[in-house]
């Protein structure tokens, strides 16, 4: 199962425009035949978010209790394994910008729940670092981002590498904040996500 998380500007209730920025290389024949797998798109609402830092820029700490959007998505994610064929041990999260932060988020709050993730283009909670380092990572991010300064993910793999962990990173240089089209066109990236698995 592929947990995708959207970003802000996709947020709605149609259903339907937080699928458009899913990566291609999972959705072509070919995609299909070298990745099975369920994915997973939940929609936030444009009246939230899937994480908030409340004291944001001065402080980075996200606020202890989920937001009701990522309740959500974190209960149908629970659901689903009720109901379908699911591998638990290969349970994957990734997302961009507000779905970037969202990964690292979701991670921290179901540390054991995620084989692997990519954040890209992101924010987080660099406290959290010591509940996720575990977890393999591989982080994007473009350094001339306009709207996600990229100090913030160096800060989180920085964090990660603090506590022992080894995170690959990317960081794509004269890129702004659409690093997840040069993200997505990695062609280790999915070989590489896939292969994660927590046994």
């Amino acid at each position: 199962m592929l947990l995708f998380l959207h970003g802000m500007g996709v947020r709605g209730n149609d259903n339907q425009k937080q699928i458009v920025n899913l990566p291609k290389a999972l959705l072509t024949a070919q995609g299909r035949a070298a990745y099975h797998c369920f994915i997973l798109v939940p929609q936030c609402p444009g009246n939230d978010v899937w994480v908030k830092f409340p004291e944001f820029p001065k402080s980075l700490s996200a606020t202890v209790k989920p937001t009701k959007s990522t309740a959500s998505a974190l209960a149908l994610l629970a659901n689903l394994q009720q109901q379908l064929p699911i591998d638990r041990n290969r349970i994957y999260v990734m997302g961009n910008s507000m779905g970037g932060e969202a990964t690292f988020d979701f991670l921290a709050r179901k540390p054991k729940l995620f084989a692997g993730a990519i954040p890209i283009c992101a924010v987080a909670d660099t406290a959290t670092a010591r509940r996720i380092y575990r977890t393999p990572i591989w982080a994007f991010h473009g350094n001339q981002d306009d709207v996600n300064d990229v100090k913030y993910t160096r800060m989180m793999i920085d964090a990660l590498r603090q506590r022992g962990g080894k995170p690959k990173y990317t960081e794509y240089p004269g890129i702004k904040h659409n690093s997840w089209d040069k993200a997505y066109a990695e062609p280790e990236l999915f070989d590489w996500l896939f292969a994660q698995s927590k046994k």
